[in-house]
């Protein structure tokens, strides 16, 4: 399970790309492609393997207005869904 001391790294061999403020995420084979919108490409752009959960949060609610207690149970549904799909390791 993920929690706010969790550090996400994004897996190896994905195409990332950026389109109109959204990233868009294709896996290495090409079979499935990931489109996020605005939070979920913020959130995907402060995972490098260096911050916790718990900064991408921090950098959330500084970004948006967001309540942290909110901010803190999206983004940590959001990277657990990220790692279902094998788009992130923790």
């Amino acid at each position: 399970m993920i929690g706010l001391k969790s550090v996400p790294s994004p897996i190896g061999g994905l195409c990332i790309r950026e389109l109109g403020g959204a990233v868009i995420i294709i896996t290495e084979t090409g079979d499935e492609l990931h489109s996020l919108d605005e939070t979920g490409s913020f959130i995907w752009r402060n995972i490098d393997g260096t911050l916790s959960a718990g900064d991408i949060v921090d950098r959330l609610c500084a970004e948006y207005d967001v309540e942290r207690s909110r901010a803190e149970t999206d983004t940590l549904m959001f990277l657990e869904t990220l790692e279902d799909k094998n788009l992130i390791t923790v």
